[in-house]
């Protein structure tokens, strides 16, 4: 298993980078104004999330957890569960993965302050961004999220890491229709425009080279 050590090193430190990002992200974001607020809409939020849902999360969290500490502390255990894939194919997802942290940021970067936290009523002073990632794809940060997951999961070559992976990736992508629909209450036709322009999260590669940059609108 001392060959997986880089695989393992990589693993645990694209992932500090990645939460660290986020989280300091979603608080500069907040105004201390809108604490108060937010709170609360994420309280009516949960409220209104399926009961389905929230006990599947609750299932998942402790797989997601053991997978990492089992990973960390006892990888020669883990072996029982080796995806046998080929070493060139782990690297080029760990490439994948770290890629898709710029990306992200690329994404915070071009909403500024139009972000909010998921699950969150939008601001009225919110506008509808299009440019930057946004003219590829309409929820690029989604797409760098479930990419880096899945991406680096597949670089552990491992069972126990990649099943919990997929299935938190599957909880989330679910998150993205919910969004969707308190954008169309916002911005009504203009962003189901954007919906038949635009994809949700795969980009059409072979439309990159010839979109050009929108004006924000």
């Amino acid at each position: 298993m001392n060959g997986d050590l880089p695989f393992r090193v990589v693993f645990f430190a694209a992932w500090i980078i990645f939460i660290d990002y986020f989280l300091c992200r979603e608080y500069t974001t907040r105004e201390s104004s809108e604490r108060f607020s937010i709170v609360r809409h994420m309280e009516q939020a949960t409220r209104r999330e399926g009961r389905a849902r929230i006990i599947a999360r609750a299932i998942l969290a402790p797989f997601w957890l053991l997978g990492f500490v089992l990973y960390a502390a006892y990888p020669n255990w883990m072996t029982t569960f080796t995806i046998p894939l080929p070493e060139w194919f782990r690297w080029i997802m760990l490439a994948v993965s770290i890629v898709t942290v710029p990306f992200m940021m690329w994404g915070y970067h071009t909403l500024g302050k139009a972000w909010t936290p998921p699950k969150l009523l939008l601001r009225k002073e919110h506008v509808l961004v299009r440019n930057g990632p946004y003219r590829y794809v309409r929820h690029p940060i989604y797409t760098a999220a479930l990419t880096f997951m899945i991406t680096l999961a597949l670089a552990t070559a491992n069972w126990l890491i990649l099943l919990p992976m997929i299935a938190g990736s599957v909880l989330i992508y679910a998150q993205v229709g919910r969004e969707e629909a308190i954008l169309i209450d916002r911005f009504g036709n203009e962003y189901r425009e954007y919906m038949n322009q635009t994809p949700r999260i795969i980009p059409k590669f072979r439309n990159l080279a010839k979109t050009k940059e929108p004006k924000a609108s």
